[in-house]
């Protein structure tokens, strides 16, 4: 009696290149929907060469990944920078290439300052916010506590992946990929 064949598994490609934005987070939660609707895929892979960008559409795509059926690898490639290393966070695995630059900072909010005072207040209590969110989420795996975290990254620290691997208990990555 023949063994019925095994089904390959199969991998889904994915990318985010450039800044973080509504466009390219739009890009990469299609991918990830088309990929969980294919019984054929088993898992989904994500490429990430961002130098960040806007936190609202990077918290959406954290969500995203962190909410999807297939496990997410995510790769960090050439550079991953500010809400990119959050982003990186949330795969299931977090690999690095050899010669990627990551980059650790506080969260930038640029003002109108055009505001009334009101306004302003609520700015600045809603930042607060964000960024105590930001910071949560690109350090929970890596077993950092905030002060840790905030010893490094003020202003802002570029590290090798060597480095990010060794951040912490865990590190911002799980491993480095060998070429």
């Amino acid at each position: 009696m023949k063994s019925p064949a095994k089904t390959p598994q199969r991998i889904f490609y994915s990318r985010l290149i450039g800044g973080i934005t509504d466009e390219t987070v739009r890009e990469v939660v299609k991918d990830i929907d088309t990929a969980n609707t294919d019984k054929k895929i088993h898992r989904i892979v994500l490429t990430v060469a961002s130098n960040g960008g806007q936190l609202y559409p990077a918290f959406a795509l954290y969500d995203h990944i962190r909410a999807s059926k297939k496990p997410v690898d995510i790769v960090a490639a050439g550079y991953c920078m500010s809400a990119a290393v959050m982003i990186l966070q949330a795969g299931r695995k977090r690999l690095s290439y050899p010669h990627t630059v990551f980059m650790v900072h506080p969260s930038a909010y640029k003002l109108d300052e055009r505001r009334s005072y009101r306004e302003f207040m609520m700015m600045v209590d809603s930042y607060k916010k964000e960024h105590d969110l930001f910071v949560e989420l690109t350090i929970e795996r890596s077993g950092m506590t905030k002060i840790e975290f905030e010893k490094i990254y003020e202003p802002r620290k570029y590290l090798t992946p060597e480095e990010a691997k060794k951040l912490g208990k865990h590190g911002l990555i799980d491993e480095i990929v060998k070429l």
